[in-house]
């Protein structure tokens, strides 16, 4: 969550914008056509499948304060989650998931591509419903 307490979803967006490339997609970015696609598994991974498809959604308008590899971090954004760790959603509580989903659902800065990926991220998390099909 790019800031705290109030601010609306278009003046998160705003003040993210400057993070987006209207090029190419930061590093670590999933194409949208890979969006849906389970990651494949390996011991590096967190079990969710759909993370790096999730984090690829939230990188754009999320990344300023939550990575931690840039200057732009913010220290209360990063105790809730860091997109460069590998699984950056592993502390989040269930309070914070729903703050999350409300930000990304209500976006008009996210895609309904990018909406299905992390609604498939959070069925994973919430309901244990991990397949291809969520």
């Amino acid at each position: 969550m790019l800031a705290t307490a109030g601010l609306s979803v278009s003046l998160l967006a705003a003040a993210c914008a400057a993070t987006r490339s209207v090029d190419a997609p930061p590093a670590g970015v999933l194409p949208a056509a890979r969006l849906l696609q389970p990651s494949g598994a390996d011991g590096a991974r967190a079990t969710n499948p759909f993370r790096d498809a999730a984090r690829s959604v939230l990188v754009p308008s999320c990344g300023r304060c939550h990575r931690s590899s840039l200057a732009t971090a913010k220290a209360q954004a990063l105790a809730v989650f860091d997109l460069d760790a590998i699984a950056w959603h592993a502390g989040m509580t269930e309070g914070q998931l729903e703050g999350l989903e409300r930000r990304v659902m209500g976006s008009d800065e996210i895609g309904e591509t990018e909406r299905e990926a992390f609604a498939a991220f959070l069925r994973c998390e919430r309901d244990g419903a991990c397949g291809p099909n969520g």
